[in-house]
């Protein structure tokens, strides 16, 4: 479905001020441009724009399980990738839990490099959920609110994974 305006851009004489042409001129000054957005895809598909509640041209899950710079890195930066070739339609979850937990409390009981909470609030800002399993943070004693801002609690890490993949056709990645 197309949106019934289509925002101007340099090609048809004017300024892009709709919310991917704002988001493009974001994505140079946040997170040192973590994001590079727009430029995958062509001017008309860029036109394109869907509208709340739409289903996205991509579902996808990750699972991130391991509290490794490296490892978490990989998975942000695969994250971001979905992001820019599909033009923020995208629906995209990173599922942690087991060690991956840490990433996502407020005070990691192991230590999480600067750069990648960054990375995660910035792909939060592109609607990126970062969802955390109940039953690790209860193994760990934790609750709820030992959780950041940008993490979203479920009971269970797995039990969520098999529903956004049965039932919401999430397409599911490990690394």
């Amino acid at each position: 479905m197309k949106a019934w305006f289509k925002p101007r851009n340099a090609a048809s004489g004017g300024t892009d001020t709709g919310r991917r042409g704002v988001l493009r001129g974001l994505a140079g000054t946040v997170g040192g441009g973590l994001l590079a957005l727009g430029g995958a895809r062509t001017a008309q598909a860029q036109d394109e724009l869907a509208f709340p509640g739409e289903d996205p041209e991509a579902k996808v899950l990750y699972q991130l399980n391991r509290n490794e710079p490296e490892y978490q890195g990989h998975i942000l930066h695969s994250a971001s990738v979905v992001l820019q070739n599909y033009d923020n339609n995208a629906a995209i979850v990173v599922e942690c839990f087991g060690p991956g937990i840490h990433l996502l409390l407020k005070e990691p009981q192991s230590p999480v490099e600067p750069d990648v909470r960054e990375r995660i609030q910035s792909l939060a800002s592109y609607d990126v959920k970062f969802h955390a399993c109940g039953e690790t943070l209860k193994s760990l004693g934790l609750g709820e609110e030992a959780l950041i801002d940008e993490a979203t609690y479920v009971a269970s890490g797995v039990v969520d994974m098999v529903e956004l993949q049965n039932d919401e056709g999430y397409t599911y990645v490990a690394w």
